[in-house]
């Protein structure tokens, strides 16, 4: 017959004979797929709790399940629960690098991340894994993560967490440059020590920003040129030029009387608006010092404020003779007496100067030789550097990298801008073998920028060393005092026993120079004889005017020129 149910117990009880198979089903409301958890008092099942898989239409065998594969997992310790997780920033440009910290209990060991770009889920045994965001495009991520313990199955031995449009992505972060030109089109980009300007002159700027070409970006910039000047506004990236643009170089040009205090202008372009980008990244800037110049600084320190030194000497402390040989009509600077620098031979030299003098592009330098010209050049613009007889031009400069007077300098801390002035380093050598005995003079000179000092020195026709003949000299005994005798042979012991030289004749000692020396005749003990030990003298040395005789060699103590050549 038909099957018939019956209610029994409650609602939702039934059961039901089938007379075909001749069974009795029975359901009763909280067994099998018909009973639910419901809603539980604290209104959460996950808060606080060990699993995050219930919810109030769970059936309860699977809740029992669940609870007794969680305590397995807990008795094995390969339970997980309580995963959370924070990044250590949520927002940024593109590339975007973060990094999570995690938190669980339990003992996790295995990781599995879906960063929620499109990447593949990663797992790893790292607790803080770190994760790159690489869409350019920007974007808004989720993060799902779930912690696992491997040797574990089964409710328990895993936990999941997950952080909706957790992560934002902005467009790469822009990067602000920008080149100055000389030219509104072409050239080459300034740098280094090219990066300058002088007063009255114009640059020429290109914007070379990145990440700022995005459709909807609505970038827009400010150029503070440094010179006191108002900020140009830039309303696109592709105004002021850009590499890939077709647009104008925006062109300034610096005033006169713009140039600052320390001669550099710092030039910084900002970008203020981008829509795309991160807006902790905006307004950003880039900045380059230029180096300003005065169109017409006063010209460097010339010539006649130079110092040429003097002609290395020899010999030991020489002094001009009486009665020395003048040959540059008192131009030397040389008196009887004077200590002198003394030349015999080679090539006398005075210079070069050690600083560079101003003008190498115009006049005439010469070299004066006791002073008369003996050698010059008419310099002109280009490297005139070479010998000219006496005169030789050692090197040539722009004073762009030297000081006013003529020494080096920084290019930030330079004064002249390049081509404007060019400086010489100059000297006068001459053989002294084309010299004239006794005084001799050297001096630089230029057309219109002056003289140096005049170097005096000494040409000496003296070149032997001195020579000592006793051929002709005699040795007489003054006072015998108390003679000692060994084995009958005399030898002087006591009261004071004196002997005199005389007839010895010296060559060579003075020229047109004599050396100051108050021991210039020595009369030294010589080897002692029969092994004995004491001197018979003691070592005596002899001024001029002791060795002087009555035709004399002196006239006011000073030695007569050529004495005893």
């Amino acid at each position: 017959g038909p099957v018939q149910n019956l209610n029994f117990i409650g609602a939702g009880n039934t059961f039901a004979y089938n007379a075909d198979t001749d069974t009795v089903d029975i359901t009763i409301a909280g067994e099998g797929s018909a009973m639910t958890l419901g809603s539980p008092t604290d209104g959460s099942y996950t808060s606080p709790a060990a699993l995050n898989t219930f919810t109030s239409t769970t059936k309860i065998s699977d809740s029992i399940d669940d609870l007794n594969e969680l305590a397995l997992n807990i008795m094995r310790n390969t339970a997980v629960s309580g995963l959370a997780f924070t990044a250590n920033s949520t927002a940024g440009g593109a590339p975007f690098a973060i990094t999570l910290s995690t938190g669980f209990d339990g003992n996790a060991n295995s990781f599995e991340i879906d960063w929620g770009d499109g990447s593949a889920v990663e797992t790893t045994s790292d607790s803080t894994p770190s994760h790159t965001y690489t869409n350019t495009d920007g974007g808004l991520f989720s993060i799902e993560m779930v912690a696992k313990n491997t040797g574990g199955a089964g409710a328990g031995h895993s936990f999941s967490a997950a952080r909706s449009n957790y992560i934002t992505v902005y467009t790469p972060d822009p990067s602000v440059s920008f080149a100055l030109y000389r030219a509104s089109s072409g050239g080459s980009a300034l740098s280094g020590n090219d990066l300058y300007v002088v007063e009255g002159q114009s640059l020429y700027l290109d914007n070379n920003t990145t990440n700022a070409t995005q459709v909807g970006s609505g970038a827009t910039y400010t150029m503070a040129w440094g010179d006191g000047s108002a900020d140009d506004f830039i309303s696109s990236n592709t105004v002021g030029g850009g590499a890939s643009t077709t647009a104008d170089r925006l062109q300034h040009t610096w005033a006169d009387g713009t140039l600052s205090g320390t001669g550099r202008d710092t030039l910084t372009l900002t970008i203020n608006k981008h829509d795309l980008a991160n807006p902790g990244v905006i307004p950003t800037s880039s900045s380059v010092n230029l180096k300003v110049y005065d169109d017409s600084p006063a010209a460097p320190d010339t010539l006649s404020s130079k110092t040429l030194s003097n002609v290395s000497s020899t010999g030991t402390s020489p002094k001009a003779a009486h009665g020395f040989t003048e040959n540059t009509s008192g131009a030397a600077g040389i008196s009887t007496g004077d200590t002198v620098n003394r030349v015999t031979t080679g090539t006398a030299t005075a210079g070069p100067i050690t600083s560079f003098a101003y003008n190498a592009d115009s006049g005439t330098l010469t070299a004066m030789v006791n002073g008369s010209a003996d050698g010059q050049r008419v310099l002109t613009g280009g490297d005139d550097s070479a010998s000219y007889t006496s005169l030789t031009i050692d090197s040539e400069s722009d004073y762009n990298l030297l000081t006013s007077g003529g020494t080096s300098t920084t290019f930030a801390n330079s004064t002249f801008y390049p081509g404007l002035y060019k400086g010489f380093k100059a000297r006068v050598a001459k053989a002294v073998s084309g010299l004239s005995v006794g005084t001799n003079s050297m001096q630089l000179q230029h057309s219109t920028g002056g003289n140096t000092n005049t170097v005096g020195f000494m040409k000496d026709d003296l070149t032997s060393s001195p020579s000592v003949d006793v051929s002709s000299a005699t040795v007489t005994q003054n006072n015998a005092g108390t003679f000692r005798y060994i084995s009958g042979i005399p030898y002087y012991n006591s009261g004071s026993p004196t002997l005199t030289v005389a007839g010895v004749e010296i060559d060579h000692l003075v020229g047109q120079c004599y050396t100051d020396q108050n021991d210039i005749v020595e009369v030294d003990d010589g080897d002692n004889q029969e092994g004995t030990s004491s001197n018979a003298i003691t070592n005596s040395g002899y001024t001029y005017a002791q060795i002087d005789g009555a035709s004399t060699m002196l006239e006011g103590g000073i030695p007569k020129v050529n004495t005893g050549t």
